[in-house]
């Protein structure tokens, strides 16, 4: 079993890079949109905080959320999509994005055994916890998904808004010795618009530099190229109920690329051990290698 395709895991917060461009190309927010951010969110008797170099209750913005990793930005959002609160209008547009424009909850097709589908809660308005349930979504947990689901979602965004159906086989070779190209087939053509595409690319790419900046040399890439992306600590749910304490899957998200995007990356770490945030510590420093490799090997074409 390959366990890009077979091991679903809550993302974390690596989720805000599909929850962001929703919100941008429902119209709801704009790159350069700043709120009040309390620090916390009450959603149904259950609070729901930021990690702790938030700042505490402030204003930010929509590139904070993405570099300070922002929960309650995350909820934010959620909150714009229904009109300023987590209401019916804005559950249903999140759900129709992740399953019909991202197709979570779903095979890709890939030629690999034993795909899953992960998981997308319905939106029955009659479950009394489904807004936060819902809230919970918006930051990467509550849901389930695998690397190459969250890899092909990722990619749709950065490249404009097409869903390629993920595939292994570029090319086959019959035994006569004709060659049949495997031609990249098109689920969606819009799964965002051309503009939120390129909208979330600066953003991205500033909370790339956010962590050169704060201390994390390896993510010290050459302006001859864009590299972006995003961290993630999910919490692990305990099959007793609730989450595991203290143990935490890390992911990261991202891209390189020369004058536009060439390579998406996606890291899942399974319950590493570092002292510290599993997406920033783990899935952070595997991506940056590999971003690093791509661009020392020639693989990237610079920018012009």
């Amino acid at each position: 079993k390959n366990a890009v395709v077979t091991k679903p895991i809550q993302p974390g917060y690596s989720r805000k890079t599909l929850t962001t461009p929703t919100a941008l190309n429902l119209g709801v927010i704009q790159p350069t949109t700043s709120f009040y951010d309390p620090a916390q969110w009450v959603v149904d008797g259950f609070t729901i905080t930021d990690i702790e170099q938030d700042g505490g209750p402030r204003v930010q913005n929509i590139a904070s959320i993405l570099s300070l990793s922002l929960n309650t930005g995350a909820v934010w959002m959620l909150m714009q999509m229904g009109g300023g609160q987590i209401d019916q209008k804005g559950i249903n547009d999140w759900y129709g994005y992740m399953t019909n424009h991202f197709r979570l909850g779903q095979v890709t097709g890939v030629e690999q055994g034993y795909e899953a589908r992960g998981y997308v809660p319905v939106p029955d308005m009659n479950d009394p916890s489904i807004d936060l349930t819902y809230a919970e979504t918006a930051f990467g947990q509550g849901v389930t998904l695998t690397a190459l689901q969250e890899a092909a979602a990722f990619s749709s965004v950065i490249n404009g808004g097409t869903y390629y159906k993920p595939t292994l086989v570029e090319r086959t070779i019959k035994p006569n010795g004709s060659v049949v190209v495997n031609h990249s087939k098109i689920e969606e053509t819009n799964t965002v618009s051309a503009k939120t595409g390129q909208e979330m690319i600066p953003l991205l790419e500033n909370v790339v530099t956010t962590y050169f900046h704060e201390g994390y040399s390896f993510m010290n890439f050459s302006p001859n190229y864009m590299v972006g992306g995003k961290t993630g600590t999910a919490q692990i749910a305990s099959p007793a109920g609730g989450y595991y304490p203290n143990t935490y899957n890390g992911t990261y998200v991202g891209f390189v690329g020369g004058d536009e995007p060439q390579y998406v990356i996606v890291v899942f770490n399974n319950k590493p051990t570092v002292p510290g945030y599993a997406g920033a510590l783990a899935g952070q420093p595997v991506f940056a290698a590999l971003a690093h490799m791509l661009i020392n090997d020639s693989y990237v074409t610079p920018k012009t």
